[in-house]
Formats: C-alpha cells, structure tokens, sequence
C-alpha cells in the first residue's frame, strides 16, 4: 500500500515536470517568433531614409529649376529691341576675355567644355552691365522692365534653349569678380551648367554709381557666332 502511494506521488511529480516543460517550451518559441517580426520590421524602418532623399533630391531640383531654366520658350519679338548704347557692338576687352578664361578653366578642371564667347550674348551682356552704371541700380530686370531672358532675345538671341545670366558689382578686375560668383551656390551652378555652351560677358563702369564696376554673363545652349 505505501509503495503504490509513493509511485502515485512520484507519478504525479513527473507529470508536473511535463507540464512545466511544455510550457516554458511554448513561451521560448514564442519569444522567437516575436523576435523574427521584429528583425523582419527592420528594412522597413529605412522607409523615412528614403522619403529624406527625395525630399531632398526635390529640393535640389527645384532650386536648379528657379536658377537655371532647362528649356526656354522665346517669346514674341519685341515691338521694339532695346536702344544700343555706344559701347554695344564692341569687341571684348581684356578684362572680360581674362573673365572668360576663369570661367573656362574652371569648368574644364570640373570635367565641363568650355564656353564659347558670341556677339549677339556679349551685346545683350554689355547692354545690362551699361544699364545698370548709367541708372544705378543693381537687378537682373532692367531699368525698362525688361526681363534678363527677354534682354537676349531682343539682341538676337532667340533660340529654345537653355540660357542663363549672373550679375555682379563693386569690383573692376575678371579675378575678384569670379571669385564673387563661384562662391556663390546660385552663380555657381550657372557657370558650372553643362547644358550650356555659349556666353556672352560685358562689363561697364559709372563714376556716379554706388558700386562702380558692374558686370553680367549671359549663357545659352547654342553658339551662334563667334564674338570680336
């Protein structure tokens, strides 16, 4: 009778035991699966690191857009073109063809080619560069109301292309006044546009202006005639 009582308790230990098993069996697996979801969440918690670089790549675009204009309409011909000041027409000076050279060697040690410098650009240029010494004023609008876009064309310029213009003042040498515009990101991008391949440049003094020297570059896609 009392080895039949201790076999039952012994029997009753064991399948305690059992049951502890299968259990701490079942929570052990079930903290694996839990584990495994988690590991699976991970990649997509790279999803926020994605939308980041289209937003900024939305950025990027949207500044090339507003600074350098990929594909310009030319609008209807002027009524009348813009009249010429005296110095519209001449050849380069040397400033502004050291100003090109800049420009050129710095686009080729980016691995750009070269601009070409063209007649019909370096009028549009000189004219705005003369317009703001004479009227005093520092816009890529002119002093009429004319767009800087509209300015090219009305100087022959007409072509659907990309085009471009940087503006600058106060000082009367090519080397400080790239400085100026390469250490600016907007100015930057614009010489560094591989869309482009012409330029036109002018430079012009006023002795009764606030600033002096007063330079601009006008850019464009197609090369239309070499200037002097």
């Amino acid at each position: 009778m009392r080895d039949q009582m201790s076999y039952t308790r012994w029997l009753r230990v064991l399948m305690t035991m059992v049951a502890v098993l299968l259990v701490l069996g079942g929570s052990a697996a079930d903290a694996s699966a839990s584990r495994s979801i988690r590991d699976g969440d991970g990649p997509a918690q790279t999803t926020p690191d994605r939308e980041s670089l289209s937003r900024s790549g939305d950025r990027s675009l949207r500044s090339s857009q507003s600074t350098i204009p990929t594909t310009y309409a030319a609008p209807e011909p002027l009524a009348e073109a813009p009249g010429e000041p005296t110095v519209s027409g001449a050849c380069r000076d040397a400033e502004e063809w050291a100003m090109l050279a800049l420009i050129n060697g710095y686009r080729a040690a980016n691995g750009l080619t070269p601009l070409q410098m063209t007649q019909t650009l370096s009028n549009a240029a000189e004219f705005h560069s003369v317009d703001m010494a004479s009227m005093n004023y520092f816009s890529h609008t002119l002093s009429s109301g004319l767009g800087w876009s509209e300015n090219m064309t009305a100087f022959g310029y007409g072509y659907e292309t990309s085009r471009a213009e940087n503006i600058a003042a106060g000082n009367a040498t090519a080397a400080t006044t790239f400085q100026q515009w390469v250490t600016s990101p907007a100015h930057n991008a614009n010489i560094l546009n591989p869309n482009l391949s012409a330029i036109g440049i002018g430079r012009a003094y006023g002795a009764a202006s606030d600033f002096g020297y007063y330079w601009t570059t006008t850019f464009g896609g197609v090369v239309d005639g070499a200037a002097c």
